[in-house]
């Protein structure tokens, strides 16, 4: 799933320089991206600013010249993600400034989907079957809300905003859906970071009586082949980690597990646990 922030807050460029911040304020969270040289100074003004925003918990990607920094002041690593700059390998790790939420109710059971999927061999072979995948245009919009809304009680961007979603298509989103009988029965985007090469396979969603059929892997397998001839380095999802099915889908398709993002965004109704896959294109 999708941790695309809603607003930027810019900051001081001498006390900031080198990295990216925006605060989520629906996720009560604040994301930090690396952009180059980090001082040893940084970290502690990151943290005293989510502190003061009351955000409870902070999310980094860095370089690995600039992960020490952070790990000095306290910030774990989560996971570690081939070629997310550019081709080289990126890290996430957190923060947080309340304590309750860097506590999971459901690791266990999250370990074991996740040993499930791993008795899975990958390897995804086009099907065969002819699906009418499309890329989403703004005409589209109202039938791909009606389909989030109906399998998301909550979700952690504005994707039940008109005006957001057209925003998205225009900046840095492709939405792509399955069409059955004139009607969006499945949907999954691939949200570009054009700087570093990266994308994110997000806003995956089919309605309740259309899944098992594979929808999903046609649609983000059909993400992939735009992403390539758009020379996209490497691909990753925040798949949710209670959710069996989206893991299993991505595991076919090639993913590797890197880790896991605890209480990472709300979705459906709850703060949830994130697993991070990723794959080099």
């Amino acid at each position: 799933m999708s941790t695309t922030t809603t607003s930027q807050t810019h900051m001081d460029k001498d006390t900031f320089t080198g990295i990216k911040l925006e605060t989520d304020n629906i996720n009560h969270r604040l994301l930090v991206t690396d952009k180059g040289d980090v001082t040893e100074d940084i970290p502690e003004s990151i943290i005293k600013f989510a502190k003061e925003k009351d955000l409870e918990k902070i999310i980094l990607t860095c370089r690995k010249k600039n992960r020490g920094v952070f790990e000095a002041a306290g910030f774990r690593q989560r996971a570690r993600v081939k070629g997310f700059f550019q081709g080289e390998d990126g890290y996430f790790l957190t923060a947080f400034t309340d304590g309750k939420r860097e506590t999971s109710a459901r690791w266990r059971q999250e370990d074991r989907i996740i040993e499930k999927c791993m008795e899975k061999e990958r390897g995804y072979k086009p099907t065969k079957k002819q699906y009418l995948v499309k890329t989403c245009e703004e005409s589209d919009i109202p039938q791909m809300m009606d389909l989030l809304k109906t399998v998301f009680e909550t979700y952690p961007t504005k994707v039940f905003d008109t005006d957001y979603l057209k925003r998205m298509m225009k900046e840095r989103i492709l939405f792509k859906a399955i069409i059955e009988d004139e009607k969006i029965i499945s949907m999954a985007s691939a949200d570009m970071d054009r700087e570093n090469l990266n994308a994110e396979i997000t806003d995956c969603a089919t309605y309740p009586e259309h899944r098992g059929r594979g929808l999903l892997s046609v649609i983000i397998y059909s993400l992939e082949q735009d992403l390539k001839d758009m020379d996209f380095i490497t691909v990753f999802s925040l798949s949710r980690a209670i959710n069996t099915g989206i893991n299993m889908v991505l595991r076919k398709l090639g993913y590797r597990y890197n880790g896991r993002l605890i209480n990472n965004c709300n979705i459906c109704g709850r703060y949830e646990d994130m697993n991070i896959w990723s794959k080099t294109l």
